[in-house]
């Protein structure tokens, strides 16, 4: 009876849920009824804790990782750093090095500007003497000035004098010419020619030769002298009559543009470039001034010792009658 009633019991254990639930609850306590419960939820706590922890560990894995990798940029920062620090080593080395050589041609500016500076106080010290030497040499100069200022008036007192007693010795010549050259027939040449030789000398210019006398077939030349001037060299061609007139003048123009003439003085002296002609007389008629101004033919009174016409330059090609 026991056995068939345990086994009953048992297959309605199995069987019917209702029966089931009814002996578990008369069979255990409150609290072992709550225990699957609490299990399962300590199970969900536990599972929750877990997730939470694996959510940490990722979390620190994460974090590891990320600090791996900055620990890794650290690395390679403090590489970059010591590699860097190593470059600024060597060049504060070199800046030392250049700052020592900076000293060094420093100081040798310094000794040099202490050189100078001594040289320039010398040139300084040689400038004061040479402007006291420059004072005293204008104080020598002022006074040598008055000296030479003081001979000049001398000079000039004695070249007054000089000509004063030249023109008495020319008085003194022409008087004796007047009295000798005519029986000589040489009076009005000499007297054109000494003339000439003052005119030549008063211009400041130098005879390179005497008056010389030209005679051709059938014409002649009273005189023809080269004369040096400051612009260059050139020719005087003399006519020299007691009585001249218009017709004389250009008689005197036409001889000169004769070929045969320059050609003549040309063979014989040389005769080419710049020549001034000039016509001398005693006595002069009244045409004789215009028609020399017309010809270009320097006129002198001989009587009064004036120019009374300046020559107008003429250029002669040699032998050749043009005149420029």
């Amino acid at each position: 009876m026991a056995a068939v009633w345990k086994e009953e019991f048992f297959r309605l254990l199995r069987e019917d849920p209702t029966f089931r639930e009814e002996v578990r609850r008369q069979v255990l306590t409150d609290d072992l009824l709550q225990l699957p419960g609490r299990v399962e939820q300590l199970r969900a706590e536990q599972h929750e804790g877990f997730r939470r922890v694996w959510e940490a560990i990722e979390k620190n894995d994460r974090q590891i990782a990320s600090l791996t990798e900055r620990m890794d940029q650290v690395e390679t920062q403090i590489a970059e750093n010591s590699r860097q620090i190593a470059e600024l080593r060597k060049t504060v080395e070199e800046h030392s090095r250049q700052i020592a050589e900076l000293r060094k041609t420093v100081e040798e500016h310094s000794r040099q500007i202490a050189e100078l500076r001594k040289t320039v106080e010398e040139h300084s010290r040689q400038i004061a003497e040479l402007r006291k030497t420059v004072e005293e040499h204008s104080r020598q100069i002022a006074e040598l000035r008055k000296t030479v200022e003081e001979h000049s008036r001398q000079i000039a007192e004695l070249r007054e004098a000089m000509q004063a007693g030249f023109a008495r010795l020319d008085d003194r010549i022409d008087r004796l010419w007047d009295r000798v050259g005519p029986e000589l027939g040489l009076a009005t040449e000499e007297r054109a020619v000494r003339f000439f030789r003052r005119y030549v000398a008063r211009r400041g210019f130098r005879l390179l030769s005497p008056f010389s006398f030209v005679r051709g077939p059938h014409w002649e030349i009273d005189g023809v002298a080269e004369v040096e001037s400051p612009e260059g060299r050139f020719w005087l061609i003399l006519e020299a009559k007691g009585r001249v007139g218009e017709a004389d003048i250009w008689r005197f123009t036409e001889l000169l543009q004769n070929p045969d003439v320059r050609g003549a003085l040309w063979r014989e002296y040389g005769l080419r470039g710049r020549v001034e002609a000039w016509v001398y007389a005693r006595r002069l008629d009244r045409l004789s001034e215009k028609a020399a101004r017309e010809a270009g033919v320097g006129l002198i009174d001989g009587a009064s010792g004036r120019i009374l016409v300046e020559a107008v330059p003429l250029e002669w090609e040699s032998g050749s009658p043009d005149a420029g």
